[in-house]
């Protein structure tokens, strides 16, 4: 291997120990990679000098006493992300540090917007937010969008009509940054895989991201799967059903927040229906509601069970505003599901609905531009910002 490549791998190898394991040692750093002490100090001397890793100061010092060692971690404020969500009828921005933590957070209605005028109000906030202290600037920008993204195209978006907006070229030519358009549900994904603290292996799981659509994040062996196209994950378009009329009845057509709206005020024959008096009727335990609420449960239940059974994920996490709000939904809905084999496979729900999204796009920018990547014995805590909206 040439020197230089060798120098490169070595650098890359020393700064993920250091993102992983804040306040690590010269000495744990060598010993954990099998480098030798004088190969450490030289990658080291770099980082510092390039203020990606600062000296924090003194640790333990050995059994033999003898003079402390420095600590070091990465230098969180070198730089930033900004992630977006794309979403049905809203946009939520976040700024964050290398390190994952939320410097800043914002969630604005956009009822009436056009697509066109959304991306703008897009490239305004991070405009508005370039001028932010750090060394290096604004690193990249990440969008989540709910729909069928391929290599930074959108293919298919049927709730927020994109098609007509070229959002990547657009703040590609505004703020010459990598930007990386990402489906929302796969970015949930990331963020269970390499931030949520669980007690399950995160090294195959499945996010159920139920919004205005429904989509499935799938990790296998530590990897986002895509499949061909990035088409991977549309569980929604599968069939629930066959009418007798032999036509099929897909997920979304039932599991969604869309069609439990809509079911249920058809139903109780209600001209509109906010989520406070979906909370209402089912509190009175309207017997429509409840009707419709359990054919939901219902169907949400064998499309994880056909999930689990198809890619034999460890947890299968849900994620959904509505379901957030509304926590009687799933009322008695199992936590767990068994397999064929007898195994058992935890359903859950995140614990970051609103932001986890957010921030699993900064995943992909930390680990695409500064080739950094979480190990699973080492979580770090994230701040979740829990914004209600």
């Amino acid at each position: 291997m040439k020197k230089e490549t060798m120098r490169r791998v070595n650098v890359l190898a020393v700064l993920n120990q250091i993102y992983n394991h804040p306040q690590i040692s010269r000495a744990e750093i060598s010993r954990q990679l099998g480098l030798n002490k004088a190969t450490v100090s030289d990658v080291l001397k770099e980082l510092i000098a390039d203020h990606l890793v600062v000296e924090v100061g003194e640790g333990e010092s050995s059994d033999s006493g003898g003079r402390k060692p420095l600590q070091l971690q990465l230098n969180a404020d070198y730089a930033f992300t900004i992630s977006v969500d794309f979403g049905y009828h809203f946009i939520a921005y976040m700024i964050n540090d290398l390190a994952g933590h939320t410097l800043d957070y914002e969630r604005v209605a956009t009822p009436t917007e056009s697509p066109a005028q959304r991306q703008d109000m897009v490239r305004q906030f991070i405009q508005a937010h370039l001028d932010r202290p750090s060394v290096a600037g604004l690193a990249g920008i990440v969008i989540s969008v709910h729909g069928i993204v391929h290599n930074n195209q959108v293919l298919y978006s049927p709730h927020v009509k994109m098609a007509d907006i070229d959002l990547h070229g657009v703040l590609t030519a505004a703020f010459h940054v990598p930007v990386v358009l990402e489906n929302e549900a796969n970015l949930s994904a990331i963020y269970e895989r390499d931030f949520a603290e669980r007690t399950t292996a995160r090294n195959n799981l499945i996010t159920l991201s139920i919004h205005h659509g429904i989509g499935a994040g799938i990790i296998i062996n530590n990897a986002l799967y895509r499949g061909r196209n990035s088409e991977a994950g549309e569980v929604g378009h599968t069939t629930a059903y066959l009418t007798p009329e032999g036509q099929e009845a897909s997920f979304e057509e039932i599991c969604t927040q869309a069609a439990l709206f809509r079911d249920v005020k058809a139903a109780c024959q209600l001209p509109t229906l906010t989520t406070a008096e979906l909370h209402a009727l089912l509190a009175a335990h309207d017997p429509n509601a409840e009707r419709i609420v359990q054919r939901f449960r219902k169907y949400l239940l064998v499309l994880i069970r056909n999930l689990i059974l198809s890619f034999s994920p460890s947890v299968v996490v849900l994620t959904s505003d509505i379901i957030t709000e509304i926590p009687e939904l799933l009322s008695g809905f199992p936590e767990q599901v068994t397999t064929i084999t007898g195994q058992t496979t935890n359903v859950e729900f995140s614990t970051n609905p609103y932001t986890g999204t957010l921030l699993g796009g900064t995943a992909v920018l930390v680990s695409r531009i500064f080739g950094l990547h979480r190990t699973h014995s080492t979580k770090t805590t994230v701040e979740s910002t829990d914004h209600h909206h």
